[in-house]
């Protein structure tokens, strides 16, 4: 609804932060566990497959569609509880 959707699953790009290593390497287990609190203006199935499409391509440093996607789902959580 704020947002196109090129925009929203679209590759970020900017600063380097130092948290790109950790998304990658612990992220994938708390998004997959967490799917469900994804809210509701996100398609499940086309995020389930970026975040395939993220975690078995390379890494890259400038797409942030992860730390965002993690970020979303905690505040959902937290909405949740």
């Amino acid at each position: 609804q704020y947002m196109s959707e090129d925009h929203v699953y679209g590759k970020k790009i900017g600063f380097h932060a130092p948290t790109t290593k950790f998304v990658y390497e612990y992220s994938k287990s708390f998004l997959l566990e967490n799917i469900d609190c994804l809210p509701s203006w996100l398609d499940k199935d086309k995020t389930l497959k970026e975040l395939e499409s993220r975690f078995n391509g390379s890494n890259e440093v400038e797409d942030y569609f992860l730390y965002s996607l993690v970020n979303l789902i905690k505040h959902q959580k937290e909405k949740k509880q």
